[in-house]
């Protein structure tokens, strides 16, 4: 009895959480009601105050959702990086965060409620300074990339790590906003490619030791 009136509990406050999806979309959070959330879920407004304190806290778990999802992200780039030299794990970790998005629809909407539906940051509350932090961690990250790629003569002499860890971070940000705000009709892959040859180092030619014609290294 006790664990289906749990399984019960959770299937509310999972119709609850969707409702306020749709609802936060429809209308932005500041405008969202409270009657509106709880009449998308078939459910009463006192059930909703059971599970949360009002709309913020409901922000809270998106939030609280896409900084779990970066996170995730992060921990694939550290593997990615000891397993694949340092642009092409970047390149990975890139098509990885817009397969994700493409393949789960939560995570999209609760991106696209966070970049379009919070008119004050401060309706997000607290969670927004940790998510902000973890995507400073994971920027972080990308640096240490690039500057393992210097080491290993992968990225172009010209670049600098810091500046190409930033000019990543704006390439992949707006093709997410892309991604979550448009109808996304390019090919995503094809130019996480393309921004990554851009900073890739070509090989160079050198004259063949036995006169048969020129090698690259």
């Amino acid at each position: 009895m006790v664990r289906k009136r749990k399984e019960e509990a959770d299937q509310t406050r999972t119709r609850i959480i969707e409702s306020a999806r749709r609802v936060f979309l429809a209308h932005g959070v500041s405008l969202a009601s409270m009657d509106e959330i709880a009449r998308n879920a078939g459910v009463t407004r006192g059930a909703i105050y059971w599970h949360f304190t009002g709309k913020r806290d409901i922000l809270n778990v998106l939030c609280i959702e896409l900084r779990a999802w970066l996170l995730q992200v992060k921990e694939y780039l550290a593997v990615q990086l000891d397993l694949h030299e340092p642009l092409n794990a970047v390149a990975l970790v890139l098509k990885k965060s817009v397969a994700d998005l493409e393949n789960h629809q939560e995570i999209r909407k609760a991106l696209k409620i966070i970049l379009t539906c919070c008119e004050y940051q401060e309706d997000c509350g607290p969670i927004w300074n940790e998510l902000q932090n973890t995507k400073n961690e994971l920027h972080r990250m990308t640096e240490l990339a690039y500057h393992q790629a210097t080491l290993q003569n992968t990225l172009k002499a010209e670049l600098v790590p810091e500046m190409a860890a930033k000019d990543t971070r704006i390439f992949i940000e707006g093709l997410v906003s892309l991604i979550v705000m448009t109808p996304f009709v390019g090919n995503a892959s094809q130019l996480i490619d393309s921004h990554i040859d851009l900073r890739r180092r070509l090989p160079t030619t050198v004259c063949n030791p036995d006169n048969t014609g020129a090698v690259s290294k």
